[in-house]
C-alpha cells in the first residue's frame, strides 16, 4: 500500500509538470518526449524501464572491473568503493534532508535500525561477491550472483509457503543448471566450488538488501536512504577488512583503509566502480523500487551474466566461456524466469480468491494449470482480470 502510494505521488507530480502552468514553460518537443516517458508499460512508466536496463547494463560491468584491483583484498576494495559512493552522494541527501519535513524526518531516525540493517546486507553483499569474482570463473560468479529470485522460491518453500508445481520445476531446473556449470571445473581451472559459494550467498544477501529498500523507498526520499545504507555497508566492509585482511589506517596501497589515494591504478578502479556500477547502476535500482517490483527487478538482472562475460573477455581480462557454462548459464536463467512467471501466477490467483472472497459471491474455477505456473488445486478467481502480483519480500 506504501509503495502505491509513493508511486501515485510521482504520477501526481508527472502530472503538475506536462499540465498545466508548468507545462506552458516546456518547450513542446520537450515535453512531448516527457510524455513519452512517462508512458506506462506493464504498471511503471517508460522512464524507469529505461533506467533498469542502463542500471543493468552499468552494474554488469564490476565484475570485470574488480580484476584490475584483484591484488586487494575483497573487503577492503568492496569497502572503498561504498565509501567512495557514500561520500559522492552525501551533498544530495543533504539537500534533501533541508527539505523535509518534522514528521519525515522523525520518520526516517524511526528507520534507523532497518536501514542499518539493510547496510549490512548489502556489505555481506558487496563483501562475498568481490571474493566470489577473485576466487572463482568470471562467468561462474556473474551467474550464481543472479540467482536473487531462486533465493526468494526457497526462503518460501522453508517456510511452508504454497508453491506452483511450475515454481517447483523451475527450482529443479537450477539444481540441474548449477551441476552442469560446476562440470566444467576440470577443463577450467579457475572454477571453484568456494567461489561459486560466495557468489550464491551475495544473491541471497542482495534479495535482503532489495526487500527492505522496496520498504522503506516506498516513503523516503532517493539519498536519504542510499546515503546511510552505503556508509553502513562501508563501515561494515572496512572494519571487516581490519579485522581480517590486515588492513590498518595508516597503511598505504592494498592495505590502507585510504590506500587507493596514493595509487592511481587502484584509484581509477574505485572511483569507476562508485559511479558506474555504484551511483549510475544500484543507487538506480534504488531509485525505480517505487515503481518496479524487487522480484520483476532480479529477473531484469539475470542478463548480467552474459553482458559481463562478454564485457570481460571484449577488454580482455577472462577467457571465452566455456560451452557448458553457457548450456549451464541458459538452464539457469531460464529457471530463474519459469519460478518468476509461476509464482507470479499463483499470487495472482490467491489476490483474485481473496478478493472475490471479501466480496461475496465467489466462483470457484480450477486453477491455471502447472505448465501456466498454477498450483493445480481449485482457485476461487474473479470474472475480471486480476491484479498483478505484490512485490515479494525476503
Amino acid at each position: 500500500m506504501a509503495a502505491a502510494q509513493g508511486a501515485d505521488a510521482e504520477a501526481a507530480d508527472t502530472a503538475r509538470l506536462l499540465s498545466g502552468e508548468a507545462a506552458s514553460a516546456v518547450p513542446a518537443p520537450l515535453h512531448a518526449l516527457l510524455a513519452f516517458a512517462c508512458t506506462s508499460v506493464a504498471g511503471a512508466p517508460l522512464w524507469a524501464w529505461a533506467q533498469l536496463a542502463f542500471a543493468t547494463l552499468a552494474v554488469s560491468t564490476a565484475g570485470t572491473v574488480f580484476l584490475f584491483a584483484r591484488d586487494v583484498p575483497p573487503f577492503l576494495l568492496a569497502g572503498w568503493r561504498l565509501m567512495v559512493v557514500t561520500l559522492l552522494l552525501a551533498p544530495a541527501a543533504h539537500v534533501q534532508w533541508r527539505a523535509a519535513d518534522a514528521e519525515q524526518r522523525a520518520r526516517w531516525r524511526e528507520s534507523g535500525r532497518r536501514m542499518v540493517a539493510s547496510g549490512a546486507a548489502l556489505a555481506a553483499h558487496f563483501g562475498l561477491w568481490v571474493t566470489s569474482v577473485q576466487t572463482t570463473a568470471l562467468t561462474h560468479a556473474l551467474l550464481f550472483v543472479s540467482a536473487t529470485p531462486l533465493v526468494l522460491a526457497a526462503v518460501a518453500l522453508a517456510r511452508r509457503v504454497p508453491l506452483s508445481r511450475g515454481e517447483l520445476a523451475g527450482s529443479a531446473a537450477a539444481v540441474l543448471g548449477g551441476s552442469v556449470l560446476v562440470s566444467d571445473a576440470k577443463s577450467d581451472t579457475s572454477v571453484t566450488l568456494s567461489g561459486d559459494l560466495c557468489a550464491f550467498a551475495a544473491a541471497a544477501a542482495f534479495a535482503l538488501y532489495l526487500s527492505i529498500g522496496s520498504d522503506l523507498r516506498a516513503w523516503m526520499p532517493l539519498f536519504l536512504y542510499a546515503v546511510p545504507v552505503n556508509g553502513t555497508a562501508a563501515g561494515v566492509l572496512l572494519l571487516s577488512g581490519m579485522a581480517f585482511e590486515g588492513a590498518s589506517p595508516f597503511g598505504a596501497g592494498a592495505r590502507g583503509l585510504f590506500g587507493f589515494l596514493n595509487k592511481g591504478r587502484y584509484s581509477a578502479v574505485v572511483f569507476f566502480l562508485a559511479i558506474v556500477p555504484g551511483i549510475l547502476g544500484h543507487t538506480s535500482f534504488n531509485a525505480v523500487l517505487t515503481h518496479i517490483s524487487p522480484l520483476v527487478m532480479t529477473v531484469v538482472l539475470t542478463t548480467e551474466p552474459l553482458i559481463g562475460s562478454l564485457f570481460g573477455y571484449a577488454v580482455g581480462v577472462s577467457g571465452a566461456p566455456h560451452a557448458r557454462t553457457f548450456i549451464g548459464g541458459l538452464i539457469l536463467m531460464a529457471s530463474t524466469l519459469l519460478v518468476v512467471y509461476a509464482e507470479a501466477k499463483r499470487k495472482a490467483a490467491e489476490e483474485a480468491q481473496k478478493a472475490q472472497a471479501e466480496g461475496g459471491g465467489a466462483e470457484a474455477v480450477p486453477a491455471p494449470k502447472a505448465e501456466d505456473g498454477g498450483g493445480g488445486e481449485m482457485q476461487v478467481l474473479s470474472n475480471t482480470h486480476p491484479a498483478g502480483a505484490e512485490p515479494v519480500t525476503a
